[in-house]
């Protein structure tokens, strides 16, 4: 289990095996067990809890995939935000925050921290509401192997309370792994309960269970993005032509803000690799969206978050890049025979090497005070509106462009003419690899701001984002097999991964197996090489100039009077 020291906005990323007890009797009988899977159980307390589960009107914490608990500890006040989501039969691994304060306050006055950042990224200055309460009887012991904490059992009797109807019970047993236990360790504790005392598997939170109680409907999954009878988070920033570019940024980044924390308790967690890869993603968007709105802001407000957003990339980026390798290798590996299959092993051993550096790397960071301190810094500016917005009048009184409607259309205009400045270059005999790099680069600052004013720049945009879309796919891919290619060939003549450290003489690799890979791999990049053309063509041709050029003028031109035509 992943944990730091509790605190003002402590982080632990929670593992633990819930199950469900049929009835009050078992839960009776169980509370008296010494022994378990060969664990001693020593008790440790009994008492009483009351927890508040709060949220704000629309739902907002449940929407974004959390619960939000407020409970009155001997220490003090303690809100602990738990993320619904990465259930596998009775096991939960969720990332948890805590905060602790001497009397009850709004999110926006707690301690600085990750709870407060990560809150207030999702309700802004909403304010929370009890949402349900449960009532706890909890009997605790300390799971032993040896004189090794391996866990902590909870055996729990909740009541939820409620004004229409009787208060409704129900009964569960908790195994929480502590520093010392391990996964193997829980599974048999869970296999033993399961086979000897009849026990299920619970994948639903106490609150999911208590609001379905309460309400008489079927449980929300902890996977779920959605409360009881309440629509999802708004996915778009909700722009208007007319909007302050200011404004619009900050409505705009919050939303890419959100999706990168949505996806960091995956990300710490490492089990899929589309977690990382959409983390990585809204810190592209928020790059892009921070170098397109610099000019609403005053100068230097937006260069820490570049800094910092620049340095998040890069430590996902060097586990996605190499997450990519493997997915592209095993797909490789797939298509020929079993008696091949393990041809390649050498070269994925110092691939898995790497992997589990840059893994650490990035856990490094995003535990330390860096990471912290820029989310903390983004989420304040975020709910802060007018924060550091630049003048929208020069200095002799003349308005200046401020509008979305005023400046979207010249920034549409500004990207495609840097798209389109590849022609030449492209249309050489044999260009470089370097250049087909260098448009995917270019190419996204046109993507990413028809994607940001894709709400007000009406139906036709989505298809011309498609169209983008296609195009950064198509070189991505083709990136992809000339980075491969270096790899390997790196690794063919020093055995080792990376393509530019400074290494003394090294014997040339025999593998026939990663020779044949990377002829492979030249052989994809050249297919992608000839089939660029057309691709390309669709984004550089006269039609989709003047669809570009329609939507660009209709948002110029949205909220004029007819009579000014």
């Amino acid at each position: 289990m992943v944990a730091a020291a509790r605190g003002a906005g402590a982080v632990e990323m929670e593992i633990e095996a819930k199950l469900g007890v049929p009835d009050g009797l078992v839960l009776g009988r169980l509370a008296r067990v010494r022994t378990l899977a060969g664990f001693d159980l020593v008790p440790r307390r009994a008492g009483r809890l009351r927890d508040t589960y709060v949220d704000t009107r629309e739902r907002l914490l449940l929407a974004a995939g959390f619960a939000c608990r407020r409970r009155m500890a001997a220490d003090g006040l303690r809100y602990t935000l738990k993320a619904l989501g990465g259930v596998r039969g009775a096991v939960h691994r969720r990332e948890e925050l805590e905060v602790r304060l001497p009397v009850d306050a709004p999110p926006v006055e707690w301690p600085r921290g990750r709870a407060r950042t990560r809150v207030l990224a999702i309700i802004g200055k909403e304010p929370l509401e009890p949402l349900v309460t449960l009532e706890q009887r909890r009997r605790t012991r300390t799971v032993l192997a040896g004189r090794r904490v391996v866990a902590e059992l909870a055996l729990d009797a909740v009541r939820v309370p409620s004004r229409r109807r009787a208060p409704r019970v129900f009964h569960e047993l908790e195994v929480e792994l502590r520093h010392a236990g391990t996964e193997r360790d829980l599974g048999a504790m869970v296999a033993a309960l399961k086979e000897r005392w009849g026990l299920t598997d619970v994948s639903e939170s106490k609150l999911a269970r208590a609001l379905a109680l309460v309400s008489g409907r079927k449980p929300v999954g902890p996977g779920s993005r959605r409360a009881p009878g309440k629509r999802a988070r708004r996915k778009r920033p909700g722009l208007r032509p007319a909007d302050p570019m200011a404004e619009a940024a900050r409505r705009t980044l919050a939303v890419h803000f959100g999706r990168m924390l949505d996806h960091e308790p995956g990300t710490r967690l490492g089990q899929d690799p589309e977690e990382l890869h959409d983390m990585r993603v809204a810190t592209r968007r928020m790059r892009a969206g921070l170098r397109l709105f610099a000019a609403h802001f005053e100068p230097k407000i937006l260069r820490a978050f570049r800094k910092g957003l620049r340095r998040t990339g890069q430590v996902l980026g060097a586990v996605r890049d190499l997450d990519v390798f493997n997915e592209k290798t095993a797909r490789y590996l797939e298509g020929l025979p079993e008696d091949r299959r393990g041809e390649l092993g050498p070269l994925l051993e110092v691939w898995g090497r790497a992997r589990e550096t840059a893994r650490k790397e990035l856990l490094g960071y995003l535990d330390g005070e860096d990471y912290r301190t820029l989310c903390e810094r983004i989420a304040e500016f975020l709910s802060t509106p007018g924060a550091g917005a630049a003048a929208v009048v020069g200095g002799e009184g003349e308005p200046l462009p401020h509008e979305v409607r005023h400046v979207v259309p010249s920034e549409i205009y500004r990207h495609y003419g840097e798209v389109l400045a590849f022609d030449a270059p492209l249309a050489a005999p044999a260009p470089p690899l370097s250049c087909y790099h260098l448009l995917r680069i270019t190419a996204k600052g046109l993507r990413y701001t028809l994607e940001f004013f894709e709400e007000v720049l009406g139906k036709g945009a989505k298809q011309l984002i498609e169209e983008m879309k296609a195009l950064q796919d198509h070189l991505g891919n083709l990136q992809d097999a000339v980075v491969a290619s270096t790899l390997l060939s790196n690794f063919l003549s020093s055995g080792q991964w990376g393509t530019d450290r400074k290494r003394g003489s090294a014997p040339i690799q025999v593998a026939p197996g990663v020779a044949a890979y990377l002829a492979a791999r030249q052989s994809e990049l050249q297919a992608l090489l000839e089939g660029f053309p057309p691709v390309w063509r669709r984004v550089r041709g006269r039609e989709f100039g003047e669809r570009l050029g329609t939507l660009a003028a209709a948002l110029a031109l949205s909220g004029r009077s007819g009579a000014d035509s």
